[in-house]
């Protein structure tokens, strides 16, 4: 099963590009003739950009043959169960964008980097019916670290036959529910190979707890 992310981040991506576009100009001037460059923005010459940004989505990994299920996230929110949570964090988060233009038409690649990373592991299956049975179900829960990365992040918004493979690593040692510690490693690749993506992905999904 493909990895499900709990929140999406294109959104804040693209509103802070524009951002960069409505930066106003410098205030400082200097004698003589005016300088033909202006470090206000990145230059307009047809090359990728570059956008970083913080966010706080958070990832579900699914392990059926495991019957485990896991998240990692910014935020101990837990599927909003924990209202308010109690830890909030962000993302690193790193897009090259290749059309900067029109960023939906061309490739986004991204990079997710989050060092504490809120990480729980559930016994399966999933999904689960309340609250109550998502906090029966823990088994251990800490921080660890996230590295998520796409090579084409909305590829499925244009018609083309490229592939596109993503996923993300998690690790960390964890509190046992009933006493002592785990160690978690949560793995999860997947390739998308053509435009019928409910079709065509396929997904390896490991979750490991000792």
């Amino acid at each position: 099963m493909r990895p499900i992310r709990i929140a999406g981040t294109l959104a804040l991506g693209l509103a802070l590009l524009a951002a960069c576009a409505d930066r106003p100009e410098p205030t400082a001037a200097r004698a003589g003739p005016a300088p033909s460059f202006d470090f206000s923005n990145n230059p307009d010459n047809g090359n990728a950009r570059i956008v970083r940004f913080g966010d706080r989505v958070g990832f579900l990994l699914i392990d059926a043959e495991a019957n485990l299920f896991s998240l990692q996230a910014g935020t101990n929110r837990q599927f909003g169960c924990v209202n308010p949570p109690t830890y909030l964090t962000f993302h690193d988060v790193q897009q090259i964008l290749e059309n900067p233009d029109d960023p939906e038409a061309g490739q986004i690649r991204e990079l997710r980097i989050l060092k504490d990373a809120y990480l729980a592991v559930y016994q399966g299956p999933f999904p689960f019916s309340d609250c109550a049975d998502l906090a029966s179900r823990k088994l251990a829960e800490g921080f660890g670290s996230f590295r998520n990365t796409d090579n084409d992040l909305v590829i499925f918004l244009r018609e083309t036959s490229n592939f596109n493979a993503f996923g993300f690593v998690a690790q960390g040692t964890l509190q046992r529910v009933g006493g002592g510690t785990a160690h978690y490693n949560g793995v999860s690749k997947c390739v998308w190979d053509g435009f019928d993506g409910a079709q065509l992905f396929r997904c390896k999904d490991k979750i490991n707890l000792r």
